[in-house]
């Protein structure tokens, strides 16, 4: 059996010492009524693990809630009721390690307001013990299927999920009842920002819900995977690290056969924090016509990129009833080619941007938006503050771009992005214009090591044609040193300046001390003595525009810091 093979392959011999539980989401058996049936499909078939492991199984709508289930699968001593009471084993509970799981019964004939009380009751014992890191709940039938729509249970997506999104600890809900593979993510209503994961993993061993077979498929925006293919799915709970990691194992289909093939992994970790805000970059706070492209700023955060919310509202209107509010993940895979290899739809997309539909917009209205990023640890961060959009009259097609920082200490790491208007499909960056293309990236980074000023140029290529932003003196570097340039026990403001610029102590100093300013070669061309107990005006009115280093020296150290006079 592939399973047992993949075990052996990852934890040895001896992999019933590793594997502690195996949870099956119901559908043992064509028909709960046919004795015979237990043995030919389930325990026959199942006896190289059930052997060495516990099975623990929620029912599924084939089993019929007949006795024979009950009988067999004992989940008494897990129960919250006790027989003679007739919910005992209908749905039940248990604790290993820092997991709580919970068996629900969504076969269909307890998809009633008793058993989301007694999810409730449960995830209320969960939230409130801190030796539970984690929730698993599993059970039969899915909230919504891509493949197999008809199958989808409405109680378990309008009535449960949206008591499982108040809770941070509940990060998996498994299920089955349609036959394939699918992996999902449902938005969360909770104090941490986390979503929690919806894995239909019912290709097991019944016939394949395919791809084609039924004209309601549809792709949904909560779904990020779906595959025609026998599956199973292995968790790795690390005690120690407070995290998971989950790996889904293909067997493929008859027409594109595969055999413990890792297709789809992910993970989670306690602890870790959701990414930092971002910013609404561009544009704003006009609009150039009535179709532009929303750039969010460069994502930052613990984990990597998974997903972009964009969200627009008119200038008067509400973030709860936007205009527009489009979720794109770093994949979507759904469908397959003619020779059914699947289909990632979302190949090439730059989740930090979003080109908006023609006719949504209007020329002389006014508009906001916002933005928000999900990582890989199921974690959103804030949204962005809004940005303003006074829509004009569409100007030409440009060529432009930006960088984060234009001016900084070496070696200095920039972000540039591009804002062309022209729709390019390539890009050639010189970032120092030496004549030498540095990279092909839409957005790339660049580490400048040498002092200097820098121009950068962009070529892009676009309906046929080629066409250029040239930036004259646009990155300044400084040179490096030895400076302690991150224990820097001031102020100095504004930055950018026109007349002045203070230092200010944030604790007087009480020894000698140099101010001394000077151009990016390193020549001073002012100087300050003074004792810095208190701040310090200095005046620029004799300096030109441009970037300019101000020194900080006392006996013993020497501070320094890119300042702008414009």
């Amino acid at each position: 059996m592939a399973i047992k093979e993949k075990f052996t392959e990852l934890y040895g011999p001896n992999w019933y010492n590793k594997v502690n539980l195996i949870l099956h989401t119901g559908d043992m058996v064509g028909d709960g009524s046919n004795l015979v049936s237990y043995e030919t499909e389930y325990f026959n078939p199942f006896s190289v693990l059930s052997c060495s492991v516990p099975f623990m199984i929620s029912i599924g709508n084939h089993e019929g809630e007949n006795n024979y289930f009950y009988n067999y699968m004992h989940y008494e001593d897990f129960s919250t009721y006790q027989y003679p009471n007739s919910l005992c084993e209908k749905y039940y509970a248990f604790n290993l390690g820092n997991v709580q799981f919970l068996a629900m019964n969504m076969a269909g004939a307890y998809d009633n307001g008793a058993q989301k009380q007694w999810v409730k009751n449960r995830l209320d014992e969960s939230a409130a013990n801190p030796d539970i890191d984690y929730v698993f709940a599993y059970a039969h039938r899915p909230g919504r299927s891509e493949l197999w729509p008809d199958g989808n249970a409405s109680f378990v997506y309008d009535s449960i999920y949206p008591l499982f999104a108040t809770y941070p600890k509940l990060a998996m809900h498994s299920f089955g009842h349609s036959h394939n593979y699918e992996h999902g993510t449902y938005i969360n209503n909770n104090s941490e920002n986390r979503d929690f994961r919806t894995i239909l993993a019912g290709g097991a061993g019944g016939a394949l819900d395919r791809w084609d077979m039924y004209p309601n498929q549809v792709d949904l925006r909560d779904v990020q995977v779906s595959y025609d293919h026998y599956c199973y799915v292995i968790v790795d709970v690390d005690l120690s690290d407070h995290s998971y990691t989950a790996s889904m194992y293909s067997l493929g289909n008859p027409e594109y056969p595969l055999y413990n093939v890792l297709l789809d992994k992910w993970h989670s970790v306690v602890g870790c924090d959701k990414p930092q805000t971002p910013q609404a970059a561009y544009p704003g706070p006009t609009c150039p016509g009535t179709a532009p492209t929303l750039i969010a700023s460069l994502f930052s955060g613990a984990d990597s990129l998974m997903s972009s919310r964009f969200q627009l509202i008119t200038a008067s209107g509400d973030f709860n009833t936007p205009l527009l509010d489009t979720l794109r993940d770093w994949t979507n895979i759904y469908g397959v080619t003619p020779t059914y290899v699947p289909v990632d739809k979302n190949t090439g997309m730059g989740l930090r941007r979003l080109k908006l539909p023609a006719g949504l917009l209007q020329i002389g209205n006014s508009y906001k938006w916002r933005v928000s990023y999900r990582d890989h640890n199921c974690r959103w961060s804030d949204w962005s503050a809004p940005a303003d959009l006074l829509v004009q009259p569409q100007a030409a097609d440009s060529i432009d771009f930006v960088a984060d920082t234009l001016y900084g200490i070496a070696p200095l790491t920039v972000h540039f992005t591009d804002l062309s208007s022209v729709t390019p499909t390539a890009w050639l960056w010189d970032f120092d214009n030496d004549g030498t293309f540095d990279s092909p990236l839409q957005d790339p980074v660049w580490t400048y090591t040498n002092d200097g000023v820098y121009t950068v140029n962009l070529v892009v290529s676009y309906n046929g044609s080629l066409g250029y932003k040239l930036k004259t003196s646009y990155i300044v570097v400084g040179a490096s040193s030895n400076d302690e340039l991150d224990a820097l026990p001031l102020q100095i403001y504004p930055n950018p300046a026109k007349d002045y610029v203070m230092v200010h102590p944030q604790a007087p100093l009480n020894q000698p001390a140099t101010i001394e300013i000077s151009d990016i070669s390193g020549r001073a061309l002012l100087q300050h003595h003074t004792l810095l107990q208190e701040d310090v005006k200095i005046s620029l009115n004799t300096l030109s525009k441009g970037v300019y280093i101000i020194h900080v020296k006392t006996p013993d150290k020497i501070w320094k810091k890119l300042i702008m006079k414009y």
